[in-house]
C-alpha cells in the first residue's frame, strides 16, 4: 500500500480513531494490537475502492501504544 494514501487520526485518540486510505478494488484487513502484538481489534472489508474512512472503537482501550495494520488481502 503506498504510504501517501494512508493516514490515522486523531492522535491520541481517546473515543475512536479514524483509518483512511485508497482501495482499489480489493478486500482489506485492517488490524489494531497492542505493544505486546495481541489483537485487540480486526475487520476485513470486502470489495472496497476509492477513498475509504474506518472508525475503529478505542474507548475501551487502556492508554498506551497502539499499532494500525491496513492489509490488502487481493
Amino acid at each position: 500500500m503506498d504510504a501517501t494514501t494512508f493516514n490515522v487520526f486523531p492522535n491520541p485518540a481517546s473515543d475512536v480513531l479514524n483509518v483512511n486510505f485508497e482501495a482499489v478494488n480489493s478486500t482489506y484487513h485492517v488490524q489494531l494490537t497492542d505493544i505486546q502484538g495481541r489483537v485487540v481489534w480486526s475487520k476485513e472489508y470486502a470489495g472496497l475502492s476509492g477513498t475509504q474512512n474506518v472508525t475503529l472503537p478505542v474507548s475501551d482501550l487502556a492508554k498506551g501504544s497502539y499499532l494500525v495494520k491496513v492489509s490488502s488481502l487481493g
